[in-house]
């Protein structure tokens, strides 16, 4: 097996200062993907600031959310979040999720576990996809130094080197957990335009994400209620509606809908 203990952490060896990213690159279809070129909120990121992080509270509810493409229903994503725990001597949080999306004939299931540390940042990321039959696996192993990245595509691997980024989050495809852990990490200021700094484990690059709290109102159902919510651009193209305890509600992007159910 590429990755012999599932779901576990790998053990802290001679690269104890890389970090080792096993990624997937096959034909998996992102249905919540990420666009690398698009940047919708200014032509020059440089001019933004970065976003100002903050003790993260973790200890948000577990999450359920629905897919929906063209408005029909299409799929789930769900996560739970374990209390403070430890991961090779760093206070961690243990975010277990997984999700099942069928579209256009394609269908998706994922399953994956996040270390998260106290800051809300990577510490290590699994993640097994099927897609039509066709299993995939992706691990990330986030030390200080650098990135040594094996890349598996129909059983083959290829190592790269890469440079690391020790203040970038994580966001995997249809990972809407990771978004959630980000929003509760940093704080936005209403009107205000920020940088964050994500790894995309799908594409394995680190992308600058322009960030943008409209300070827009919205009142959206959820769970049957009337809920006001707080509108959070990004140069992904995607909208996100916060509550106002800081809760990822619903995310938008092109004819996707992600919603808390």
């Amino acid at each position: 097996a590429l990755i012999k203990k599932k779901f576990e952490p790998a053990q802290k060896g001679k690269e104890n200062t890389k970090k080792k990213i096993l990624i997937v690159m096959g034909s998996v279809i992102a249905v919540f993907a990420i666009s690398i070129s698009l940047f919708l909120l200014s032509p020059n990121p440089q001019n933004t600031q970065m976003a100002p992080a903050v003790e993260p509270e973790i200890g948000w509810e577990n999450g359920d959310y629905d897919f929906f493409i063209n408005g029909q229903h299409a799929g789930f994503y769900s996560y739970n979040v374990s209390g403070l725990t430890e991961y090779e001597g760093k206070g961690s949080y243990i975010l277990i999720e997984k999700a099942e999306i069928d579209s256009a004939g394609i269908r998706q299931e994922i399953k994956g576990t996040l270390y998260l540390s106290k800051s809300g940042l990577p510490l290590y990321y699994y993640s097994k996809i099927v897609v039509n039959g066709m299993e995939n696996e992706i691990e990330v192993n986030f030390y200080d130094e650098k990135t040594v990245e094996n890349v598996i595509k129909l059983g083959r691997e290829t190592v790269l080197d890469l440079p690391a980024n020790e203040n970038a989050y994580i966001a995997a495809n249809n990972m809407i957990g990771h978004w959630q852990a980000l929003f509760s990490s940093i704080q936005i200021e209403e009107s205000e335009t920020y940088t964050v700094n994500i790894f995309s484990p799908n594409t394995a690059k680190f992308i600058p994400v322009m960030m943008k709290n409209t300070g827009l109102k919205e009142e959206i159902v959820i769970r049957g209620r009337r809920t006001n919510t707080t509108k959070v651009i990004d140069s992904l193209g995607q909208t996100h509606y916060l509550s106002d305890d800081g809760r990822l509600l619903k995310v938008v992007q092109g004819n996707v809908e992600i919603i808390l159910s």
